[in-house]
């Protein structure tokens, strides 16, 4: 079974987000573009991403224990941009 991160390889999502030390960029997979999003962008990623992943494990019982600990451990390093509420339902749902 691939891991979260083996499972995007090759996808468009690849390329989407890449960490360049301090500065992390974007590629739009529709345009190409590659942008750094401002601290707001950045926080509403995370938030939109923790969102649409916990939404998928809080009914699917098999997704979450085959991907539960690697998007806690994502969420985990994500938690200086997910809001307080964000963080409880990430640990309440992934723990």
């Amino acid at each position: 079974m691939p891991t979260l991160r083996e499972g995007v390889r090759g996808s468009p999502r690849e390329s989407a987000v890449a960490d360049t030390g301090d500065r992390v960029t974007f590629r739009d997979r529709f345009t190409g573009r590659v942008f750094t999003p401002t601290p707001q962008q950045r926080r509403d990623f995370a938030e939109l991403t923790a969102a649409n992943e916990l939404d998928i494990a809080r009914i699917n019982p098999r997704f979450r224990a085959r991907c539960g600990p690697e998007l806690l451990g994502l969420f985990t390093r994500l938690r200086p941009l997910l809001s307080e509420q964000a963080w409880q339902d990430c640990r309440a749902v992934l723990s």
